[in-house]
């Protein structure tokens, strides 16, 4: 009786580590870097024996995409028994359409401040299918890790654990912190993206 209660309290703490916020922001840390680790080392091989290696920038981008959500979605309902509603199809069509303008609106902003002030000339035009291709795709495979990673992981977790205030100061200075190993990054760089972090981490919130 005594070595069953024993067991009982040995597996009892076990799912207790397994199931701590810290142990699933690692474990779905550890698989979204997983699949693009995967993506990116997987995909330019299997290209590379077809003979479409030029598509590269845009079948990687697709697999990044749809393999973070999916894997994310799978594990997160086994792990916390769960539908998954972050992913929700409901109004996509609308917020993605939403989303691209104000992207589109804010970058031209930023770009045409730094134009202005006589630091951004234009070298040359690339065609569309090479914009498409090589730009569109491989950022848009980006935002849907980095969000997955930064808001649907370390922030959702974090909240759980220690509040909303909390979870958007950490979680911003975590998506701050990394993007200083960007090449050309400085530390104004990273305030700057600690500021993006806890709005977009704030956006979260208001709609989930």
């Amino acid at each position: 009786m005594k070595l069953k209660i024993e067991n009982m309290g040995k597996k009892k703490f076990g799912q207790k580590i397994l199931y701590s916020p810290f142990v699933k922001i690692i474990i779905g840390i550890i698989v979204c870097v997983g699949v693009v680790l995967l993506g990116e080392t997987l995909i330019p091989i299997l290209l590379e024996l077809t003979g479409i290696e030029q598509m590269k920038p845009l079948i990687v981008g697709i697999f990044i995409a749809v393999f973070v959500i999916i894997s994310y979605s799978v594990l997160y309902k086994a792990f916390e028994k769960r539908k998954i509603t972050e992913f929700s199809r409901k109004g996509i069509g609308k917020n993605f359409i939403v989303g691209v303008m104000l992207g589109v609106i804010l970058q031209s902003l930023i770009i045409s401040v730094i134009y202005l002030k006589g630091s951004y000339t234009v070298i040359s035009v690339n065609p569309i299918v090479f914009t498409f291709l090589f730009l569109v795709m491989s950022y848009f495979a980006v935002a849907i890790f980095e969000e997955t990673l930064f808001r649907g992981i370390i922030f959702r977790i974090t909240e759980e654990k220690l509040g909303s205030y909390l979870a958007l100061l950490i979680s911003s200075l975590i998506f701050g912190a990394m993007h200083l190993f960007n090449p050309n990054s400085s530390l104004i760089a990273g305030v700057g993206l600690t500021i993006i972090g806890f709005l977009f981490a704030s956006a979260y919130t208001l709609i989930r």
